[in-house]
Order: C-alpha cells, then structure tokens, then sequence
C-alpha cells in the first residue's frame, strides 16, 4: 500500500495474463507481517486490487521480505467459522471489511 503499510489491507497485483484466485483463509508470509486472506477473491489478470486481510502475528512489523508469498496453511474450521461471523457482523454494523485485529 505505502512504505508504512496498513494491517487489514493488502494491494495484489496480477502481472500474469491469468486470473488468479485468492482463497478465504489462505495464509500470505513476508513483507512486515504474515497475514490471513478474509475473503475469495478472483483477481483480474493485470490488475491491482486491495483485498482485506487479518494479521497472524501480533506484535511483529518488520521486514522478513519484501513481497508475500502463499503459505502452506489455512485457517482451521472452527476458526474459520469465527472468523466468518465476525466478518459478517462487521458488514451487517457498517464497517465494511476491516477486520477485528484484536
């Protein structure tokens, strides 16, 4: 997003000629901070998109690299299942997709 960032968002560039699809709850390591994908996105090919996302890791905003990776997790079902309802409450008062990061 900027040099200083932002924890509930991530912008996704697509350089390829291919959508790519972006799964709820599929883990993103690097940058500042590892974080969980809150919603499925198809990302257009060559486009910029700003997805919201969740951080899994409290505390750490520091550089381990400078883009993102996927991870080899996804979020467990029961908190998966939480995940969603505190999503869907958010949406249903107004706040659109940021997530709870407390």
């Amino acid at each position: 997003m900027s040099e200083g960032g932002r924890v509930p968002e991530l912008k996704m560039i697509n350089k390829s000629d291919d959508k790519i699809l972006v799964i709820e709850g599929e883990e993103l390591i690097g940058a500042r901070q590892n974080r969980v994908v809150n919603a499925t996105f198809l990302i257009p090919a060559h486009a910029e998109v700003i997805i919201p996302v969740s951080c899994v890791e409290q505390g750490r905003w520091a550089y381990r690299s400078q883009r993102f990776q996927s991870g080899k997790k996804i979020m467990p079902p029961g908190f998966k299942r939480e995940h969603q309802r505190r999503f869907a409450m958010n949406l249903a008062m107004g706040v659109g997709h940021e997530p709870d990061q407390g």
